[in-house]
């Protein structure tokens, strides 16, 4: 299948009107260097293909209006072709007495014409092509304001993306200190661990516990809160002559409550039936 020729320009015009017609089209051509399709020259085979191939491949449809174009079927089924691919079509004025009506008064609707019935030909098609012109740059900037729109769109695609992953990439975070598995962790996640969830000051205490020595020593306190704290506090402060904040050991006791480590058995927890008082005996 033959690529489909683009023109700029179509010109729908009625015989009864070529003269005029084929003036505003050698200007067009040899002036101004628009390419245009008229019926003159280009037309082969079948008269409504090529009319609708005409259509198609134009940018821009000028529309010769007259009484006599209102009344040929052929204009009537060019520009009606036109109006329904919503091609853009800029009226011409044709004969001084003429006002669209009927068929061709709906098509014309609001747009403005150029006359050019009334005007001299050189203002009439200085008009013309300044329209031509004014209507380019306006299909070109409604084109990037598409492109904007849609480049937006994709940007704020990727943003909502970016925001999923950065939530997903937390959210892994979180998992990756769930319970079950702790007790896999080495000595230096459990570092991490505290180190993460600002628990710098239980640091000394833990050092050197893994993922199970954590668990379990989360299980004493959960067991004998009060007197592990004195414990932990007592320790801190005689060996690493650190204190020991209620709100660090409270934080503690949150964190790993939050990521469950109930799920321990007693026997696992071999320090998780001490009692306050044998807590106490260690201080």
């Amino acid at each position: 299948e033959e690529e489909e020729e683009k023109y700029d320009l179509m010109i729908s015009y009625c015989w009864a009107e070529s003269e005029l017609a084929h003036r505003i089209c050698s200007h067009l051509t040899e002036k101004l260097g628009y390419k245009v399709w008229i019926d003159i020259e280009q037309m082969h085979g079948s008269t409504i293909e090529a009319m609708a191939n005409a259509v198609d491949g134009a940018e821009f449809i000028l529309m010769c209006m007259s009484e006599s174009y209102k009344r040929s079927a052929n204009c009537k089924s060019e520009a009606e072709y036109a109006f329904n691919r919503k091609k853009h079509i800029i009226p011409i004025k044709m004969v001084k007495e003429y006002a669209p009506d009927g068929w061709l008064g709906f098509i014309l609707g609001t747009r403005m014409y150029i006359n050019f019935a009334t005007h001299e030909f050189e203002t009439a098609i200085e008009l013309l092509d300044n329209e031509i012109q004014l209507q380019k740059k306006k299909r070109k900037e409604l084109e990037e304001n598409v492109k904007t729109e849609k480049k937006i769109t994709v940007d704020s695609d990727n943003i909502i993306d970016e925001e999923k992953d950065v939530q997903n990439n937390h959210d892994q975070t979180e998992e990756s200190f769930d319970c079950k598995h702790i007790l896999n962790w080495n000595e230096d996640a459990v570092q991490d661990f505290l180190a993460k969830n600002k628990l710098t000051d239980l640091l000394p205490i833990c050092n050197g516990m893994n993922g199970n020595e954590l668990c379990k020593l989360y299980g004493m306190c959960k067991s004998s809160p009060v007197g592990m704290y004195r414990s932990l506090k007592s320790e801190l402060l005689r060996i690493h002559k650190l204190v020991l904040p209620i709100s660090s050991y409270l934080h503690y006791m949150s964190r790993l409550a939050d990521i469950d480590v109930d799920y321990l058995s007693l026997d696992e927890c071999t320090y998780s039936n001490a009692s306050e008082q044998d807590v106490t005996d260690i201080e």
